[in-house]
C-alpha cells in the first residue's frame, strides 16, 4: 500500500473512535437514564410519564453522562494507545525512521528543558490572538451562510454547554481539550508524519479536527485551531502545550462571552469600525503567529 495511503488510514483511527465512543456513550446512557426514570416515577398519566422524559433535569442527567462517559473512556484509550505507539523509548526509533520530515521532534510528554516564562507568553499570545481570529472567521461565515449559524445555534443549545456549569468547565474545558489532543495532534498527526511532510500533516489533521465537529461553522473555525495547534506539536512535539493551549482557549471563550462586547461595540463610531475591524484582526493574526513561534522556540537549545 502507498505510504501516504496508509499513513493517512492510520490517521483517521481518532476520528472513528470519537464518533463510536461518543454513540456507545450516549446509547447506554439513555437505556441507563430511562431505566432509572422508570424506577423512580411515580405519576399516574402517560401525559407525566412522556413530559418527564422531555424534562431540564432528565436531559441534563442525560448529557452529563454521556459527557462523562465519553470523556473517561476516550481518554483511557487515546492515552494509552499514543503512550504506547508513539512515546515509549521501545517504539522511538522506529517512529524515527518511519517519518518524513526527520526534523520534526520527537514525541514528548515533559516540560524538561523547556524555559517556562517562554510557554507562559506563548500561550497568551496565541490564546488572544486565536480568539481574534476565530471571532472573525465566525462573523464573515455568519454572514455568507446564514444557514449555517441557525445550525450551529442549534447544536449548541441541544449539546447544553451553552450554559457556565461544572459540566462545561470540566468537559469542554479541560477533558475534551485533552482526548481531542491525543487524539488529533497525538496519534493523527504522528501517523500522517509518516506519509507527509510538514505542511501537509498540519494540514490534514487540521480538516479531520473540523470535520470531527460535524457542522459546518464550528468545522471552520475547529479547522482554523486545529492549524495552529497542529503547527505548534509539529514543532515542539509536546503533547502537554497543546493540552494547556486548547484548554486555555476553550475556558477564555466560555468566560469571555459572558463580558458586555455590544457596550463595547457600542464606543467605537461606526464610521471608524472598519479601520478598527482591520486592525484588530491584524493585531489578532501576529498575536497568534507569535505565540507559536515563541512556544516552537521554548525548548533550551532550538533558536
Amino acid at each position: 500500500m502507498n505510504r501516504k495511503v496508509r499513513a493517512l488510514l492510520w490517521a483517521l483511527m481518532p476520528f472513528v473512535l470519537v464518533e463510536v465512543i461518543q454513540t456507545a456513550a450516549s446509547i447506554f446512557m439513555g437505556q441507563w437514564s430511562a431505566a432509572l426514570y422508570i424506577y423512580h416515577f411515580h405519576g399516574s398519566t402517560m401525559d407525566e410519564f412522556l413530559n418527564g422524559f422531555q424534562s431540564d433535569d432528565f436531559i441534563s442527567y442525560f448529557l452529563d453522562g454521556t459527557y462523562l462517559i465519553y470523556s473517561v473512556v476516550a481518554l483511557l484509550v487515546f492515552g494509552i494507545y499514543y503512550s504506547h505507539h508513539f512515546y515509549k523509548k521501545a517504539h522511538r526509533k522506529y517512529n524515527r525512521l518511519e517519518v518524513v520530515d526527520q526534523k520534526l521532534p520527537e514525541p514528548n510528554i515533559s516540560f524538561k528543558g523547556y524555559r517556562i516564562p517562554m510557554i507562559i507568553v506563548g500561550v497568551i499570545l496565541f490564546v488572544i490572538g486565536m480568539m481574534i481570529v476565530v471571532e472573525y472567521v465566525i462573523s464573515a461565515l455568519s454572514v455568507l451562510f446564514p444557514v449555517w449559524l441557525a445550525e450551529f445555534m442549534e447544536l449548541s443549545d441541544a449539546s447544553g454547554l451553552d450554559d457556565m456549569t461544572v459540566t462545561t468547565i470540566l468537559y469542554a474545558g479541560i477533558f475534551g481539550p485533552i482526548v481531542e489532543e491525543l487524539g488529533f495532534r497525538g496519534i493523527s498527526t504522528e501517523y500522517l508524519k509518516r506519509g507527509f511532510g510538514f505542511w501537509w500533516t498540519c494540514i490534514i489533521q487540521a480538516v479531520l479536527f473540523g470535520v470531527m465537529h460535524m457542522n459546518a461553522l464550528q468545522g471552520c473555525y475547529a479547522f482554523v485551531i486545529g492549524l495552529g495547534l497542529g503547527y505548534v506539536y509539529l514543532k515542539t512535539g509536546n503533547i502537554i502545550i497543546t493540552m494547556i493551549l486548547h484548554m486555555v482557549y476553550n475556558l477564555s471563550t466560555s468566560f469571555i462571552s459572558y463580558l458586555p462586547w455590544d457596550q463595547v461595540d457600542a464606543m467605537i463610531p461606526s464610521k471608524f469600525m472598519p479601520e478598527v475591524s482591520f486592525v484588530v484582526l491584524v493585531v489578532g493574526l501576529m498575536a497568534s503567529y507569535g505565540g507559536s513561534k515563541i512556544l516552537a522556540k521554548s525548548k533550551k537549545g532550538v533558536n
